[in-house]
């Protein structure tokens, strides 16, 4: 729906019903898909999907939105019972070295090589890659860094004078692309909302909305704590982290190869947190774990039906598998059937006090969810 020349066909039902007629299809009887992208730029469009689905069954409809806040705020109640919401991530890995031709992808897949190998798999350049510029479509399949920090602009930058301008309006856009700069160099650290507040001179039901709107716009994802003991854990901050790596970089403007950088671990960390968000059900929460005395688990997915499943991640070669104590002291505590020490090569499983630990290698992480 940018272009303008396509606003007049969803002015009204008939409008669409003669535009699809004048393309040869017959209404009554055709299977018809309908792509719509940015929807909500048009007033009536809302009320043509509802009678759509009311009196053509057998038009289908795809309609995308850049925003949640935008998408949901127009379709839940009209389209209550005649929608299903999909949220839509960058790339997995796996899907970034299918776009690559990866020439290993089928062996990924069918689990057909050895996790140990993993140099010789030849995917480490494809891993550092992503955790540079992230799993935008367009930007994996460019073949320079430059072409590639030079796309990542453009998106940083449309999302910002496009997207975060209409729903912020005649608010602070200065404050706000501060905001992410700030946020950015905290990917994978618990957030201080005190502290993000006083450094921005903003208050914090401003800051509330915005981190919201970061939210729900895909930029950040907010992790919260887990407790089946509030008195034992920290429960007032929440964990930050970008949902893509290369939005992250763009933001603080660093794009310099790992082997320079200083937070590697956290850089890798915001990756799998990216990896899970987009392989986890809907029905699965995530959380972390963090005592009072810093004892922490990166990752805990709550499955309501298999129970709590904590990951732990670690961007290292593991010569041999050791399993964090804080891990083996949370799974005895909280009964837990399986547990993950995602890293880069090794694959490894061993039992302790009823619980299976598992040294997985990333690019096997979707085998958590089945």
């Amino acid at each position: 729906m940018d272009d303008a020349r396509n606003l007049p066909v969803f002015e009204s039902i008939d409008n669409l019903e003669a535009f699809l007629i004048s393309r040869k299809t017959d209404l009554k009887k055709d299977k018809i898909l309908i792509a719509v992208d940015e929807f909500y730029v048009s007033d009536n469009v809302i009320n043509i999907f509802k009678l759509i689905r009311d009196h053509h069954k057998n038009i289908r409809i795809i309609a995308s939105g850049s925003s949640a806040v935008e998408v949901k705020a127009n379709i839940e109640e009209s389209l209550a019972g005649r929608l299903r919401i999909i949220d839509v991530y960058p790339l997995t890995f796996e899907e970034l070295l299918f776009f690559k031709k990866n020439p290993y992808l089928e062996n990924l897949r069918t689990g057909n090589f050895e996790p140990n190998d993993f140099i010789i798999l030849n995917v480490e350049k494809d891993l550092q890659d992503m955790m540079i510029f992230g799993g935008y479509p367009k930007v994996t399949l460019l073949a320079s860094s430059n072409d590639r920090i030079e796309e990542i602009y453009d998106i940083y930058s449309t999302y910002i004078q496009k997207d975060i301008r209409a729903l912020l309006k005649d608010e602070d856009i200065i404050t706000f692309n501060k905001l992410v700069k700030l946020l950015a160099a905290q990917s994978g650290q618990l957030l201080n909302i005190s502290a993000v507040s006083n450094s921005l001179a903003i208050g914090r039901k401003t800051l509330g909305k915005y981190l919201f709107i970061l939210e729900k716009t895909f930029i950040i994802y907010l992790l919260s704590p887990y407790s089946s003991n509030i008195k034992k854990t920290i429960v007032k901050n929440p964990k930050l982290y970008f949902v893509d790596t290369g939005m992250m970089n763009m933001a603080v403007e660093n794009f310099t190869a790992l082997e320079f950088r200083q937070n590697k671990g956290s850089i890798f960390e915001t990756f799998i947190l990216g990896e899970i968000l987009k392989y986890k059900k809907k029905y699965h929460s995530i959380f972390f774990y963090r005592t009072t005395a810093g004892t922490e688990i990166d990752f805990i997915i709550n499955d309501v039906e298999q129970g709590l499943i904590p990951i732990e991640v670690k961007y290292k070669e593991f010569k041999e598998p050791v399993i964090p104590r804080a891990l083996i002291e949370f799974c005895k505590t909280e009964n837990v059937r399986r547990a993950y020490i995602l890293n880069k090569s090794l694959y490894h499983e061993e039992s302790k006090n009823g619980t299976s630990f598992i040294f997985l290698p990333f690019i096997s992480l979707k085998k958590i969810f089945g």
